[in-house]
């Protein structure tokens, strides 16, 4: 089955008042997305979304149809692997030609598994393994300038059913981070899964002080406390903490760059997901950290 084009479908998504997304999450208002759509020979067609209802996605536009779209025309919906190796590898180096983020690239790859899943009627996941047929999710906080907006949050998504929540503190002040994720245990109880991502703002003394806190308050983890460059600093807190540090969402820190954390045992908990890596590159990552 060949890709015979590339279409992208723009629309503009409003995020309505009186959701939780508006009113907690600050994300009122309008962004432009787009459904990407790979037609085929054989009337199959393969989907994803390119940006999301907070950032949008109109900076990824160009590079998939300048880019990405000639590359892949008459290619095989199955050949995954040959278009990573085109955007990722020294013998591809698509991505670097280009000057191309490899998100665009992550969305292309989506829609591929979108359509190999169509093929062989099949959900992805049954395609991928499955191992298992749920996950728990988290509840994740915008930046409040109020510490008791993340205690009303906190407990709002308790409410809704939430056994998770995650703090974006949004200032590299230790006393702040402290004291919200004091107060926000003390309102949410022992029950909740409690993480802090501090957004690389913290120098690591000041992380190592938030930390033994957070040892103190039983959170789940503690992600992106230093800068993800700082691998020596991230490997001392991983050492001197009981709670696990986790790292990154950083644009920047994708598949090769993640070998070396696990290589040399910087972080605890390595997150990515397949809007940033695919989930040909998610799926790579995720049989290393098994291994």
């Amino acid at each position: 089955m060949k890709i015979t084009d590339v279409k992208l479908q723009v629309l503009r998504h409003e995020v309505p008042k009186g959701t939780i997304a508006a009113d907690f999450g600050g994300y009122g208002g309008g962004t432009e997305m787009a459904v990407l759509r790979l037609l085929t020979d054989e009337g199959l067609e393969g989907n994803t979304f390119v940006g999301s209802f907070n950032v949008g996605g109109r900076l990824l536009f160009e590079p998939i149809i300048a880019y990405l779209k000639p590359a892949i025309m008459g290619m095989d919906i199955a050949d995954r692997e040959w278009l990573w190796s085109r955007v990722f590898t020294r013998l591809g180096q698509m991505a670097h030609r280009y000057k191309m983020p490899t998100v665009p690239w992550s969305m292309v790859d989506g829609a591929l598994w979108d359509l190999a899943g169509k093929a062989a009627g099949m959900p992805i996941y049954q395609m991928l393994g499955a191992q298992r047929r749920k996950v728990l999710a988290y509840a994740s906080s915008p930046y409040h300038k109020d510490i008791a907006r993340y205690v009303e949050e906190g407990i709002e998504y308790q409410r809704r059913g939430f056994k998770a929540y995650k703090i974006h503190p949004g200032e590299g002040d230790p006393k702040r981070l402290k004291d919200i994720a004091r107060r926000v245990r003390d309102a949410v109880g022992d029950d909740m899964a409690l993480m802090i991502d501090s957004s690389q703002l913290l120098t690591f003394q000041d992380a190592l002080s938030v930390g033994r806190v957070l040892d103190e308050l039983h959170y789940y983890w503690f992600e992106d406390a230093i800068r993800y460059t700082d691998m020596d600093g991230l490997i001392e807190l991983s050492r001197r903490l009981d709670t696990p540090i986790a790292a990154t969402d950083h644009g920047d820190f994708r598949f090769y760059e993640a070998v070396e954390y696990v290589e040399r045992k910087a972080i605890r908990i390595l997150r990515s997901d397949s809007p940033k890596m695919g989930i040909t590159g998610l799926k790579k990552l995720c049989i290393l950290c098994e291994a």
